[in-house]
């Protein structure tokens, strides 16, 4: 039996454009997905305005479950940025994607925050940032400077931050420290109390007592909530 040389060359016809569809609808896909990371670097790198840049970094959060390599490089090229926004939002992305090879570079960071932007408003906002990352991708040498900042603060609001992070973190090596922060507290409100101070002064202090209560619990309980 023979078949029609008509029916054979639309046999063929049909499989040239199947094969015509596939590549059609893989290859632009594909070119967009390799070129977009390019895009986003290159735009980074040139552009001077600020707020531009943090877009582009509160953009990379798509790519979270991947976790490649150019935005770890990428993050580290942000943390030199000249604008405080950009690093304090180069700081949040690196706690989000947990690069526990930042550690030192926060610490640092948080030391040289004042005199790399030049205003207390701007290193604060930093420093702001700082912590919570370090409560994501904290290692040991992280806990301890995070534990020695709480034992200098004297109910400053970046106490929360200390508090929050030492939370995140769920080691109850902190159980100590943040004891010893609560009781400063207590007694900081106490003698304001005493001495007739109006207790609005005050309120801020008396909300990190019950947050060093709540915190301590999570730590005792090993971070498991009633």
């Amino acid at each position: 039996m023979t078949v029609e040389k008509p029916f054979i060359r639309l046999i063929s016809n049909v499989l040239c454009v199947a094969v015509f569809l596939i590549a059609a609808l893989n290859t632009p896909a594909t070119a967009s997905e390799s070129s977009e990371p390019a895009k986003i670097i290159s735009t980074f790198s040139t552009s001077d305005n600020s707020v531009k840049k943090t877009e582009l970094l509160f953009s990379l959060k798509k790519y979270l479950p991947q976790k490649p390599l150019w935005i770890k490089e990428l993050l580290a090229k942000a943390l030199n940025d000249k604008s405080p926004v950009v690093v304090a939002e180069a700081v949040y992305q690196i706690g989000e994607f947990g690069f526990i090879e930042f550690n030192a570079d926060l610490i640092d960071l948080f030391h040289a925050a004042e005199k790399r932007f030049g205003s207390l408003c701007y290193a604060e906002r930093v420093r702001c940032a700082v912590i919570p990352a370090l409560g994501k991708i904290g290692n040991n040498k992280a806990k301890a400077f995070i534990a020695g900042l709480l034992k200098n603060d004297k109910g400053s609001f970046m106490g929360q931050f200390m508090l929050s992070a030492m939370k995140s973190l769920n080691d109850p090596v902190f159980v100590k420290d943040v004891r010893l922060y609560r009781a400063k507290m207590e007694k900081y409100v106490k003698d304001a109390a005493a001495s007739g101070l109006d207790p609005f002064l005050y309120s801020d202090k008396a909300s990190y007592i019950k947050l060093a209560e709540e915190v301590e619990t999570f730590l005792l309980k090993g971070g498991k909530n009633e």
